[in-house]
Order: structure tokens, then C-alpha cells, then sequence
């Protein structure tokens, strides 16, 4: 009983810390959060790509003149059509202000 109780209490402590490290992470800038109603816009865009790409207030055009492709190509992307290479996908992170996972739909 005393080592269910001890191995809970460890387990409780890990937890504790890992929430820590992501509110020091929040509280640093290194990870971000949205809002409840960029949160909306992500969840409901057809790909998370668009999603960011309408939280940042961008256009296609203006989105894919920054990242240094055509729009039809953005499209595809958006439209999860195509699946864009990683250094397309890096650039639009980079113009976006997010990671390439962020990108990447599941």
C-alpha cells in the first residue's frame, strides 16, 4: 500500500513539474497560445495550413508571394491536394511564425 501511495505521489510530482516547464514556456515566448477565437478558425479550416494562414490575416496571394510560390500552388496545399515539399513548407512556417509541424495535418 505505502509503495501504490509512493509511486502515485512520484507520478503526481512528474506531472507537476511537466506543467511547469509549459507555463515557463508560455511565460518565456517559446511556446504560443491563441485565442479562443483563432482556436475556432483552426478547428474548422479544411487544413491546418489554411487555418494559420487565416489566423495571421493573410491572403493566398500575399502568402504565397511571401513564401515564393504561386497561389494555385498554395491552393493545392490548402485544399490538401498536394503535400509540398519541406522546403515549401518551411518557408510558409517561417512567413506563418509557426513550426512546420503545425502545418503538417494528422
Amino acid at each position: 500500500m505505502v509503495d501504490l501511495m509512493l509511486r502515485q505521489i512520484s507520478r503526481r510530482a512528474e506531472q507537476i513539474a511537466a506543467a511547469d516547464a509549459i507555463m515557463a514556456g508560455v511565460r518565456g515566448g517559446e511556446i504560443a497560445t491563441v485565442s479562443d477565437a483563432e482556436a475556432e478558425i483552426l478547428l474548422s479550416a479544411q487544413t491546418a495550413l489554411a487555418g494559420w494562414r487565416k489566423v495571421r490575416g493573410l491572403t493566398q496571394a500575399a502568402l504565397a508571394a511571401e513564401a515564393g510560390i504561386s497561389q494555385n500552388y498554395l491552393s493545392d496545399l490548402e485544399r490538401g491536394k498536394r503535400s509540398g515539399t519541406t522546403d515549401v513548407l518551411g518557408r510558409l512556417a517561417r512567413v506563418l511564425r509557426v513550426r512546420v509541424d503545425d502545418l503538417i495535418d494528422e
